[in-house]
């Protein structure tokens, strides 16, 4: 299919958003302004009326009116990236497959969404400062699923909701990555299921499983830290609902300075 064809001639920047869409599933005019277009929304908003009317885009119908637009890809944006070659590094798909991914409940949505919300936050937060790199931002769950046992001793399949890699820059030139799991909780989940979520990539840190996932010998372990990351609304909520233990669980285990990482997330939160 020809730029002609669309009546619209695609940018780099056009085909990272439609496969940034792609893996999310939906974004909000928002979250692609935070992406693609460093925050100018007035930007972002004439260049997806282009993509809209080219039919590679479209809208969810609003819950209500006051509700921001949620955009998810058309069948047409899909075979355009599929004959672009864009899905070999994601498990099989079909155009049906696409069609269900899209109809899902509202509460699932709203799931998805924050979880944009995060990795705009992400994004912005690491472009203030130089010395970071996000290397990796993905929110497509079975690419990063693995097999751990939860508290009880049973195994299980942890199907995170997003992987992150960012790298920094030290003042002497050395380069230092760090990797994060993320887990979003809309404060749907009880306690006791968070931490055993908390259990389970501690486990998989422990076995090794991590370490070897990333072509190191399983005694290799300590340099992999994976860690939850609530979103903003839990980690503030926590101070009230008793979810701060989980807070204290996961940072106590996951870097070597827990006040630090709570100080980090606190920041990120404040940008979401």
């Amino acid at each position: 299919m020809s730029g002609e064809s669309l009546g619209i001639e695609l940018q780099p920047r056009d085909w990272e958003l439609l496969r940034g869409l792609f893996e999310s599933r939906v974004m909000t005019l928002a979250h692609i302004a935070a992406l693609y277009f460093d925050g100018k929304k007035p930007m972002a908003t004439k260049r997806l009326q282009r993509l809209k009317a080219a039919g590679l885009l479209r809208e969810r119908p609003k819950m209500l009116p006051t509700y921001p637009s949620i955009l998810f890809l058309t069948k047409k944006a899909f075979r355009l990236l599929q004959d672009h070659g864009d899905f070999t590094a994601y498990p099989r798909i079909s155009i049906n497959d696409l069609d269900k991914r899209a109809q899902v409940s509202d509460r699932t949505i709203q799931h998805e969404l924050q979880v944009m919300d995060i990795k705009a936050a992400f994004v912005k937060a690491v472009k203030q400062d130089a010395k970071y790199e996000l290397m990796e931002f993905s929110t497509w769950p079975t690419l990063y699923q693995f097999d751990s046992f939860d508290r009880g001793g049973k195994r299980i399949r942890v199907q995170p909701d997003g992987f992150v890699r960012i790298r920094e820059h030290e003042q002497d030139g050395g380069i230092q990555e760090s990797a994060f799991f993320l887990e979003v909780d809309r404060s749907h989940e009880v306690r006791e299921i968070l931490a055993n979520k908390a259990h389970c990539y501690m486990d998989y840190r422990r076995s090794g499983g991590y370490a070897v996932r990333n072509g190191n010998p399983n005694s290799h372990r300590q340099p992999w830290s994976p860690v939850q990351l609530p979103h903003n609304s839990i980690y503030h909520d926590a101070l009230s609902t008793g979810r701060a233990e989980v807070m204290d669980l996961l940072c106590g285990w996951s870097c070597r300075n827990p006040r630090c990482l709570k100080s980090n997330l606190s920041s990120i939160c404040e940008l979401i």
